[in-house]
């Protein structure tokens, strides 16, 4: 992964009129880095996603989709005020 992370900074700086911050390079150099994401594809598939799916909060599709159970009964309104929750629970973790 290494032998790309100076095109893709370089690229990032192109594409950012030339200055961006080393938390936005590097989200970008992470866009990249596949075997991250098969990282979380595992934590999706034996952590998180199976506990929602315990929980009836979410129900598998297939082999690699998932669902929210109830998705089509929120207005969005609602859906906007359940982003707002989850936002503030990743800000307050964050923190």
């Amino acid at each position: 992964m290494s032998h790309i992370y100076q095109p893709v900074m370089i690229k990032a700086l192109l594409e950012a009129d030339g200055e961006a911050s080393k938390t936005e390079i590097a989200e970008i150099i992470l866009s990249h880095d596949f075997s991250q994401v098969e990282y979380y594809e595992s934590v999706v598939a034996n952590m998180v996603g199976r506990v929602l799916v315990n929980n009836g909060v979410v129900n598998r599709t297939g082999k690699e989709d998932y669902e929210l159970l109830g998705f089509s009964n929120y207005s969005e309104k609602d859906r906007s005020a359940l982003i707002g929750i989850c936002n503030q629970k990743i800000d307050a973790f964050k923190k």
